[in-house]
């Protein structure tokens, strides 16, 4: 796979969602819904808790006008935060697809100019 890998610590503009979302944490998939993304990571909301600083995979239904995607990523889980009966989780990508950070690269500049 041809894909870029991240270490930066610096807070990328990020934009709301309502994304399908699927984290994968040893054989379990757990259903998500994404808040928000960056080229850098994302935040999702879960009735599951993971542990913080573990390596899991995400896959992610994206789609904006007439473009549609499933992007897959490898992230690391920097935060974890009780909301009401949910759990936010922040992750950094640490492993993606060129490709799939085109898309999200896409997708905030189409946001960004209204288009």
């Amino acid at each position: 796979m041809d894909s870029f890998l991240f270490n930066q610590d610096n807070r990328a503009p990020r934009k709301k969602t309502k994304w399908n979302a699927a984290l994968k944490v040893k054989e379990a998939v757990i259903p998500v819904e994404l808040l928000d993304i960056s080229e850098q990571g994302a935040l999702v909301s879960s009735s599951l808790n993971v542990n913080k600083s573990k390596s899991i995979a995400l896959m992610i239904k994206a789609k904006y006008d007439k473009y549609r995607s499933v992007i897959y990523a490898r992230a690391l889980v920097r935060h974890v935060t009780m909301r009401k009966n949910n759990f936010y989780i922040g992750l950094q990508f640490i492993a993606i697809d060129k490709h799939h950070q085109q898309f999200i690269k896409n997708y905030l500049e189409h946001n960004e100019l209204g288009i």
